[in-house]
């Protein structure tokens, strides 16, 4: 699995959970998130539970990066540049 397949199902998973839960439930969300990436991401000879822990630092890392960059508004930011992205073609 490449990193780039790991960070669109990352990002399809955070906006899963943005329109699934409320506003004021960043704890279910980000279990949520946890428990979809974990079971798409597998580290070798690592128990799920530790690949959970690793999972989540990587969560809070990237809505802390997010949050940063582009406001509380970055979910917004992300399927906007989806929509306006033009695929390229296969080499």
């Amino acid at each position: 699995m490449s990193w780039n397949k790991f960070f669109e199902h990352f990002e399809l998973a955070l906006q899963e959970a943005e329109s699934k839960f409320k506003t004021g439930e960043g704890a279910d969300k980000r279990t949520f998130v946890i428990a979809i990436t974990n079971e798409f991401f597998d580290l070798p000879f690592t128990p799920e539970g530790i690949e959970a822990v690793i999972i989540g630092w990587m969560i809070d890392l990237v809505i802390y990066i997010l949050n940063k960059w582009f406001g509380k508004d970055w979910l917004n930011v992300l399927k906007d540049r989806n929509k306006s992205s033009t695929p390229k073609a296969v080499e």
